[in-house]
């Protein structure tokens, strides 16, 4: 049995061999320090999903929009916009809010 103080280093083996050195610096140079790294490109992949979700939600936002000045063709439909939409009225005439 081993006395108490000895410190085992049967672990440490596999790293004195200069392959293992080697591919193990090659590793933390690609995956942190590089200007191309694993990190760095995952972030970037991140940032450009959220820009994608960014391009379809005002994309959608536009066709919308564009389907509301499509149904603004008459001057009827224009006046229930301004309503609606900005509270506007005519006059001696009161307006009043109902949320539901």
């Amino acid at each position: 049995m081993k006395p108490f103080g000895r410190f085992n280093a049967s672990w440490l083996k596999p790293l004195k061999n200069k392959y293992v050195i080697a591919i193990l610096i090659f590793i933390i140079w690609a995956g942190f320090i590089d200007e191309y790294s694993i990190y760095r490109l995952i972030k970037v992949n991140r940032q450009l999903n959220e820009i994608d979700n960014q391009i379809m939600h005002y994309s959608r936002q536009t066709e919308e929009l564009k389907q509301q000045i499509a149904s603004l063709d008459t001057l009827d439909n224009v006046i229930r916009f301004a309503r609606e939409q900005y509270l506007m009225s005519k006059d001696n005439e009161d307006v009043f809010l109902i949320k539901e």
